[in-house]
């Protein structure tokens, strides 16, 4: 990073460390592991100071490391005033305190101060009876009549938010896990043990405080039942079916933060920043930080969320601008999908940038560089999460290695929060991308490998020392017809302030007379723009590009021509198949399976469970025609590659797509009954191939495709599409004519080639891991529809040849010609 001069001194005193700081997020189980067990702590994250030191950043936000049970990973606190053995010790803190702040870096920790963990010496003492000193630490409440809970409040993790003790014969509130009982504020002994807790580390020569869930810390005395929400504003769960105004947001918190303002005050410049979550987000921030005497700052899940249109983006903001609390913002943290994943152009709500019809329909795709401009360019303390300076995606973790409560609980129909604490990939060619040396607690994803520390390099801020007119500024300079801007950061840490500017963005006006930003778009395709004013950042296509470092996926090997020899040439016009083995780049084709999977269980609209449905259903999940729904799998289906092989096993000069199609088979998913695939398609040729993607390692207990040698060529069967009756008919046929079933393991990167008539089945899916395949369909490029044989064929021919009539060509717009000679 390069300094550049600011002629503009400061004239002002300076503002806080913390008002306009950028913070770095640690999740300390995994960002780095120091001493060998699988686990990130305290020793690792001493190690690797100087790569948060090379961001920029004035400080880092440490997670918990008290020692807990482990059922919500921190946030159950069992001791507030120790380190967990697994992460270290006391000492170590120190020395992280030492060592950061000798590199100009402030620190704040988690305080978990709503709750504890059951283990807590302090709840133990309470359940035990109602009659002990720390009886009433707790919030506690008698059963009704009929020995329900005391109201309708719900918990956040699923379920009513009370749990019966017996030891008590009461019930305990836990907004959370029900390991994870709620404190009881109202008691004035409780707040003061909070506030001890609060002493022992700032007299530590910690900087300051996360307050996690600070707007839950109180509740109603009365335990009123929570009113219901309007229907149109209720959510799929329990917990979003009613107004949180009893168990949340209550008055009593301004006074606690009051008491808590004037004791970290007594320290000197230390900060608390408070995180808030409901409905109400905005005015609670506002409340929360007004003045000088409740916190410094807070944030919300404002932006951790869909994505946002840019009006979205400005009502969201507005608010601030006649207030006098200040506000924080992140894209990403440890309970959220990473933003990388969550505003990509099929995940949620998409940007309106112009170009749809307001609905949020676009499919822009948004780059790492791009929401990392906007995120600092925004008015107060920002935080960025560990791996966010990556370009990290959200991970997949297979089912049975997921270890979030809530996950677990919820899948699949949620995911869960693993995806986004996976390991920090430092090293992309050492084991376990150099987090750790065993097996870490949470597997690496490979596509991360490509965006490790070591494979991003180059700087995306350029500091230089300045003190600007406006010292709490964000501002956005050559806003007045320069081609170039800069997104800039006040830089704080002792001994000097500076700016940061980000160097990868441009101004794009439309031509003249546009009568929209589509000109714009179709210039600048990785462009953000709004309607109005007509704007559009577009990351420059330089060395420096990105927060701070940032990866895009080369995507040149998808065309790049394949080789076939004449015994894959020749397996393949006797057996109606073939597979290739290493066809596909296995890192790169994580990558973009791990987009497959998300979209697929994103989209996929079956609801029931496994035992509820169907033989057809029980054997995967499926959605089709993603190549539509995303850039990336969209440039992975029209990749030449393996439309050239298409055409060069069916003897064709050219192919074009008839369509893709996931699958899903889950754990203990069901048998796929013996089939050919022709039998769904009105297709007038039989020159049809399906290529068969596998998007991680297929054994056999997961059940790889099998194929029926020689048997395109026989006719009993085509028939019958999947179903009981083709499983016991289609394997009896291909026995009695003496074709024999070839079924073998795969490998990722592995790709199997089988005609449209030839037959195939697969076996249950026995592991405990969900299996994952990506298929794209292709036709010769002469192909020409036939009238529909059934009704399954006539819904084919609706969905992937729109408006192509009998006898004609198949090139509707959703039949592109992927490969041709000519």
């Amino acid at each position: 990073m390069t300094p550049s001069p600011d002629a503009t001194a400061a004239t002002t005193t300076p503002p806080p460390w913390w008002r306009g700081a950028v913070l770095y997020q640690v999740y300390l189980r995994s960002f780095a592991d120091g001493d060998g067990d699988g686990l990130g702590d305290l020793k690792g994250l001493i190690a690797r100071l100087d790569h948060i030191v090379s961001l920029g950043v004035d400080g880092l936000w440490l997670g918990p490391f008290y020692p807990t049970p482990d059922r919500d990973f921190g946030y159950d606190v069992s001791d507030h005033r120790a380190v967990d053995a697994r992460f270290g010790t006391l000492d170590d803190v120190d020395t992280l305190l030492r060592e950061a702040h000798a590199r100009g870096l402030k620190v704040i920790v988690d305080q978990v101060w709503s709750h504890t963990a059951t283990e807590h010496p302090w709840f133990q003492e309470s359940r035990a009876s109602r009659d002990n000193p720390k009886a009433d630490w707790y919030v506690w409440a008698d059963a009704r009549p009929d020995g329900s809970p005391p109201n309708n409040w719900q918990s956040w993790m699923g379920g009513p938010a009370w749990r019966w003790e017996p030891r008590r014969g009461q019930y305990h509130l836990h907004n959370f896990l029900p390991t994870m009982p709620d404190l009881n504020l109202h008691q004035p002994e409780v707040q003061a043990a909070i506030l001890e807790i609060a002493d022992f580390w700032l007299a530590r020569g910690v900087d300051g405080f996360r307050l996690d869930t600070a707007n839950l810390y109180f509740h109603d005395q009365h335990l009123r039942d929570n009113p219901a929400l309007p229907p149109e504003r209720r959510g799929a769960s329990p917990v979003l079916m009613q107004e949180h105004r009893y168990n949340a947001d209550q008055p009593e918190t301004l006074p606690f933060l009051e008491a808590l303002r004037r004791r970290m005050d007594a320290y000197g410049e230390r900060m608390a920043v408070g995180e808030i979550g409901g409905a109400a987000w905005d005015t609670r921030m506002a409340e929360y930080t007004v003045g000088d005497q409740r916190l410094h700052t807070a944030y919300s899940f404002a932006f951790l969320g869909p994505r946002p249109s840019p009006n979205e983006i400005a009502e969201r903001l507005q608010a601030w601008t006649t207030r006098s609390g200040w506000p924080s913002w992140a894209f990403s943290n440890h309970d959220v999908p990473r933003v990388a994943t969550r505003w990509s152009s099929a995940h949620g709500k998409a940007f309106d940038f112009g170009l749809g019809d307001g609905d949020g329909s676009s499919t822009t795709h948004v780059p790492p560089e791009t929401w990392m401009a906007l995120l600092l360019a925004l008015r107060g303390t920002v935080f960025i999460y560990q791996g966010e300076e990556l370009g990290l995606d959200e991970a997949v973790v297979p089912y049975g290695q997921m270890k979030d409560p809530f996950g677990l609980a919820h899948w699949p129909l949620v995911t869960g929060r693993d995806g986004c604490r996976t390991p920090m990939p430092w090293s992309a060619d050492a084991p376990h991308a150099g987090f750790s040396t065993p097996d870490p607690w949470l597997p690496v994803w490979p596509a991360h490998l490509a965006k490790a520390v070591d494979r991003q390099s180059t700087d995306a801020l350029d500091a230089g020392d300045h003190a600007p007119t406006d010292p709490l500024a964000s501002t956005a300079s050559g806003a007045s017809g320069g081609t170039r801007s800069g997104v800039c950061r006040r830089r704080v840490a002792a001994p000097r302030a500076s700016r940061w500017r980000f160097r990868n963005a441009r101004r794009v006006q439309p031509r003249r007379h546009s009568p929209d930003t589509r000109d714009a778009q179709r210039r600048y395709p990785d462009a953000m723009v709004q309607r109005r004013p007509h704007l559009a950042y577009h990351p420059r296509p330089a060395a420096r590009c990105g927060l701070v470092r940032t990866w895009r996926p080369l995507m040149d090997w998808l065309d790049e021509p394949a080789t076939l020899n004449d015994t894959d040439r020749a397996a393949f016009e006797r057996d109606g198949h073939v597979t290739l083995r290493g066809l596909l780049p296995q890192q790169e084709l994580a990558g973009i399976g791990h987009e497959i999977t998300r979209l697929t269980l994103h989209l996929n609209t079956e609801q029931r469970a496994l035992d509820e449905r169907d033989t057809y259903g029980r054997a995967f999940l499926q959605v089709m025609n993603l190549w539509e729904k995303s850039p990336l799998i969209g440039r992975f289906v029209m990749g030449r590659r393996l439309a050239r092989v298409a055409a060069e096993l069916l003897g064709v000069r050219g192919v074009r797509l008839y369509h893709d199609q996931s699958l899903y088979k889950e754990p203990n998913g069901g048998i796929t009954p013996a089939h050919a695939d022709q039998y769904y398609w009105p297709l007038a040729s039989d020159r049809t191939v399906t290529a068969w993607i596998p998007l991680q390692d297929v054994p056999m207990v997961m059940g790889p495709l099998g194929f029926y040698s020689g048997s395109q060529r026989v006719a009993e069967g085509r028939d019958l599409g999947i179903s009981d009756a083709s499983e016991e008919d289609i394997p009896a046929h291909m026995a009695a004519l003496g074709h024999p079933y070839v079924c073998e393991p795969f490998a990722l990167g592995d790709v199997s080639f089988h005609l449209g008539w030839t037959f195939h089945r697969a076996e249950p899916n026995s592991s405990d891991r969900p299996r994952s395949v990506m298929t794209v369909i292709f036709m010769a490029e002469d192909t020409h529809l036939l009238d529909a044989l059934n009704a399954i064929q006539q819904n084919d021919r609706d969905q992937w040849c729109p408006g192509v009539s009998n006898g004609a060509l198949a090139d509707s717009h959703k039949n592109p010609v992927i490969w041709s000679e000519a």
